[in-house]
C-alpha cells in the first residue's frame, strides 16, 4: 500500500497509480509472519476453497476513489445518474461538468443495473455508474440480489468495454443504509463468482476495493494461514501506525529513515493513532 499526502504548496489532487496498489498476494504473504492478524473462521464456516489465482486479481486500497488512475471506477449513483451526495457527489465534482452533460443522455438507470461514461477530469479513464438498493430489513433477500447485481453488471460492463482494472466503493453502505458486513460479503461473493465464470476467467479483469480513508468501513479478505479458505479482517483488526511500528522496540518492518536535512515533518505522536496501514 502506498501512502500519499498533498504538498503544502500544491493545490492539485494526488493520483494513486495502479503500480502503487498491492494485490492480496502482495499485501498478505500468508506463508510468512504477517503483521496483520487474520481471524480465520472455523473450517465448517469456510465458504470457498482457496484459489491462489485470484490473489493476484483482487486488490485493496484505503483512500479516495477519485484519486485512482485505473481503467474505471464504479460510482454508487442514484437512479437519475445526475449526481448526489457521498461518493456520487465526490465523483461528479472531481470529474467536472462534462460528466453531468453525458449522464443526462443516459436517461437514468434501474436499481441493480450499471452504465458507463468517460472519466473526464478524473485520473480513471471511465466511470461505471451503478444504482444500489436502499436497505430495508423486511426485504433482505430482494435487496441482497439487487446489490449483487450492481457488482455483476458493473463487471459485465467492464468486460464489454475491454477494461482491465476496476475499482469499487462500498455500494449502498452510505445513506442507503446497507449493513457493512453483509454488503462486504455480497460484494466479495459476487466478484469471486464473476471471476470464475467464462467471461471473468478468460479476460484479464481485476477488481479493487477502495474505501474513504476517513471511514470505519474497510474490510479485508484473504486466505487463512493454512490456505484453506477465506477469512475476514475488519477495521478493528487493522493496526494503526503506532501499533504496527512500535518504535520503542523491535519493529517487524524496517523503517528507512531519511537524513535529517530531508525530514519534512516533525514527529507528531497524536497522529500515530489516526493513520493505519
Amino acid at each position: 500500500m502506498s501512502v500519499h499526502s498533498e504538498d503544502s504548496e500544491d493545490e492539485g489532487v494526488t493520483t494513486v497509480r495502479l503500480a502503487d496498489i498491492l494485490t492480496i498476494r502482495q499485501a498478505y504473504d500468508l506463508d510468512s509472519t504477517s503483521r496483520l492478524k487474520l481471524n480465520a473462521p472455523p473450517p465448517d464456516e469456510v465458504k470457498y476453497n482457496a484459489d491462489p489465482g485470484l490473489l493476484d486479481r483482487v486488490s485493496l486500497h484505503q483512500g479516495d476513489i477519485t484519486d485512482l488512475e485505473v481503467d474505471a471506477i464504479v460510482n454508487a449513483a442514484n437512479k437519475s445518474l445526475l449526481g448526489g451526495g457521498g461518493v456520487d457527489g465526490s465523483i461528479h465534482r472531481a470529474a467536472g461538468p462534462h460528466l453531468l452533460e453525458e449522464c443526462r443522455t443516459l436517461n437514468g438507470c434501474l436499481t441493480g443495473q450499471s452504465k458507463i461514461t468517460r472519466g473526464y477530469c478524473l485520473p480513471s479513464r471511465h466511470i461505471i455508474h451503478t444504482v444500489g438498493p436502499v436497505y430495508t430489513p423486511d426485504e433482505v433477500e430482494q435487496k441482497a440480489k439487487k446489490l449483487a447485481s450492481c457488482y455483476r453488471t458493473s463487471l459485465e460492463v467492464a468486460v464489454e468495454n475491454e477494461l482491465r482494472h476496476v475499482a469499487f466503493p462500498a455500494v449502498s453502505t452510505g445513506v442507503y443504509g446497507y449493513p457493512i458486513e453483509e454488503a462486504t460479503r455480497i460484494a466479495l461473493d459476487e466478484v469471486r463468482r464473476f471471476l470464475e465464470t467464462e467471461n471473468g476467467s478468460k479476460t484479464p479483469l481485476s477488481s479493487m476495493h477502495p474505501v474513504k480513508s476517513t471511514t470505519n468501513r474497510m474490510s479485508v479478505h484473504g486466505e487463512d494461514s493454512e490456505g484453506k479458505g477465506v477469512s475476514t479482517v475488519l477495521l478493528a483488526d487493522i493496526l494503526t501506525i503506532r501499533q504496527a511500528y512500535n518504535l520503542d522496540s523491535t519493529s517487524p518492518l524496517k523503517l528507512n529513515a531519511p537524513p535529517p536535512d530531508e525530514v519534512k515533518y516533525k514527529a507528531d505522536p497524536g497522529l500515530l493513532d489516526r493513520v493505519s496501514l
